[in-house]
């Protein structure tokens, strides 16, 4: 974004670094740990955290790309469809969802991008074959 990068880490920080120099612009502390990669569209950063206690409560966090600065914006997602926390984050804003999964999953979670509302399951093993796991997916264009 604007020749920066943005990266998180296990330990809650976030770091915003020059992508040409490879220099720390600033380092910021989120307080919670930070699984998946930080996500960056529609001029809003999105940070999946695992949680502020004890991995019960996953949410992601909305900041400031430019700042991280937290624009106090917070969405839970249901315990009941992420019991382990948010290890694996995706976004497809031409769709308008993002994706999300458990570490032991062999399911896909579908969730509104503007909402953050669950919107479906999408199995990821072979319905024909129980226990087998898709080994390829293919989209529109093959």
């Amino acid at each position: 974004h604007e020749g920066l990068l943005y990266v998180a880490d296990l330990d809650g920080l976030v770091h915003c670094v020059d992508s040409e120099s490879g220099a720390r612009v600033w380092a910021h502390d989120l307080l919670a740990p930070v699984w998946s990669a930080l996500l960056l569209a529609d001029g809003k950063l999105y940070a999946p955290i695992e949680d502020e206690d004890n991995r019960t409560k996953p949410f992601i966090a909305i900041f400031d790309p430019k700042t991280l600065l937290y624009t106090g914006e917070k969405h839970a997602l249901p315990v009941d469809k992420l019991p382990h926390g948010i290890p694996w984050v995706a976004l497809d804003v031409m769709r308008g969802v993002f994706y999300a999964m458990n570490w032991d999953s062999q399911d896909l979670q579908v969730f509104d991008l503007k909402t953050f509302k669950f919107e479906r399951t999408v199995p990821l093993s072979d319905a024909n074959v129980p226990g087998r796991l898709i080994k390829r997916v293919s989209g529109k264009g093959g």
